[in-house]
């Protein structure tokens, strides 16, 4: 038991880096005006399945839901999913536990739509 707290503690230290990482990229963002841009965009001129991310969260976080969703469709839906993923590998991680089989093929099923979404949206 004593590991799964630490591995919890651990997974939480995590998501609270994360989110001042998130944020103070925002307030970066809103002071400069500058973000990081798609290197994948600026070479070839095609969309990657991310490119506006940035700007939806940045709708977001005006709630400007309709703009947010215009910016990605496919990670205004899957973003929280695929960050829910993430932390859970990162626990598993902590608690030196394998992930489930279902794990692996849920994140394979969330590669294979992002890459169909990034061959549509470049159609």
């Amino acid at each position: 038991m004593r590991m799964k707290n630490r591995a919890l503690k651990r997974t939480a230290i995590d998501i609270a880096f994360t989110g001042l990482a998130g944020l103070s990229y925002y307030a970066f963002i809103r002071i400069t005006g500058l973000s990081i841009p798609c290197y994948i965009h600026k070479l070839t001129g095609l969309l990657c399945p991310s490119c506006g991310i940035t700007r939806m969260f940045l709708y977001l976080a005006k709630f400007d839901l309709k703009s947010a969703f215009e910016a990605n469709r496919l990670l205004f839906f899957m973003w929280p999913f695929a960050a829910g993923m993430v932390f859970y590998v990162l626990y598993k991680f902590h608690a030196k536990e394998d992930l489930p089989k279902l794990s692996y093929i849920l994140m394979f099923i969330m590669i294979g739509i992002s890459v169909v979404f990034g061959i549509i949206r470049n159609v």
